[in-house]
């Protein structure tokens, strides 16, 4: 299964995939995981070299991409005028901001929801209008890490969009992202053309690809793909983006992140930028990293620690949230008693 999703992720890297297999078409198929995938394959394929049920199954998960893909750009075009108007900027981030960019507009990615990362000087401005076009969403998960840096909103139009609104980048006890750097650094999205409509530069954009991998803990990542592609169709500027992953305390993650591109995509990579990818950390990051488990479980949590001390800069900060998140469970548990 590992295999062959990198076998995937290698083909639609490529210029087409004429040759894949029925084999290989009927695993996507059946992982709920590749299905986002559908459109980029699609368009890719000889529909005629794989059989007719794989090719009306694959077109099937094509148009669901490419359906969500248009909501997702309506909703964003429709709180883009709503935000000009306040003159406050969100910035979109992950396959939110890869789609009509790095993937067209007619073989976008498919996702699960809609990433916007909030300006600090326009957050305000920006919840109120999100309020207006869509409701709140309270998980009932009992994480006490739950909400620490985005909140959920679920469109009121489009029940099915669920909006992801990010106040940090990323867990803020594992990282030291400047976010005014960031919010600063940002460029006017390319599709939206819209000062309101933001994306992170291209070695930014990288750096959270990498923390996203690092986060779900999981080594056959469909972020690698985006990385990966974004290195392809992007003049990436390797000095600074290592610059800013040494400054924001997170080397050793986007390292790895290269490291999994370089070895598993065949993707070429500066070599100097590979030295401190092939020392034994990355190979105990990867093994820890093999198998996915089902979120909220006991098997994932330890996972996630593991892959915490094997990867992060600062050995002390994963102490601190270590001992952050007994204390909020057993404040939770204790609530919950009372």
């Amino acid at each position: 299964m590992r295999t062959q999703s990198l076998k995937i992720y290698r083909y639609c890297l490529e210029t087409d995939c004429t040759y894949i297999t029925n084999d290989l078409v009927e695993f996507v198929i059946k992982t709920p995981e590749l299905h986002r995938l559908g459109s980029i394959l699609y368009n890719k394929i000889d529909t005629e070299s794989i059989s007719s049920n794989n090719a009306s199954s694959l077109k099937k998960l094509a148009t669901m991409c490419n359906i969500q893909n248009l909501k997702h750009t309506a909703f964003i075009q429709d709180f883009a005028n709503r935000l000009e108007s306040k003159n406050a900027k969100i910035t979109l981030l992950k396959s939110s901001a890869l789609n009509n960019y790095i993937y067209s507009k007619n073989t976008p990615r498919g996702n699960s929801d809609l990433d916007i990362l909030l300006d600090d000087d326009s957050s305000g401005h920006v919840l109120t209008e999100l309020n207006i076009i869509a409701n709140e969403h309270t998980p009932k998960s009992t994480n006490p890490f739950d909400q620490l840096y985005e909140k959920t909103w679920i469109s009121k139009q489009q029940p099915t969009t669920y909006i992801d609104a990010h106040f940090t980048l990323t867990n803020p006890f594992l990282v030291n992202i400047e976010h005014r750097e960031l919010f600063d650094g940002s460029i006017k999205h390319p599709y939206y053309n819209s000062e309101s409509i933001r994306c992170l530069q291209p070695e930014e954009n990288l750096i959270h690809l990498a923390l996203h991998v690092f986060t779900d803990g999981y080594y056959f990542h469909y972020s690698i793909l985006d990385a990966a592609l974004l290195i392809q169709k992007c003049d990436i500027d390797f000095n600074k983006m290592v610059e800013l992953a040494q400054r924001w305390h997170c080397s050793r993650i986007v390292f790895f992140l290269l490291f999994l591109i370089e070895r598993e995509l065949k993707v070429s990579i500066p070599q100097e930028k590979m030295k401190m990818n092939h020392s034994f950390r990355y190979f105990v990051a990867k093994t820890i990293m093999m198998k996915k488990f089902k979120k909220q479980s006991v098997l994932r949590r330890c996972q996630q620690i593991l892959c915490q001390y094997t990867l992060s800069d600062q050995f002390t900060s994963v102490i601190a949230i270590q001992l952050k998140y007994i204390i909020s469970r057993i404040a939770y548990i204790f609530k919950i008693e009372s």
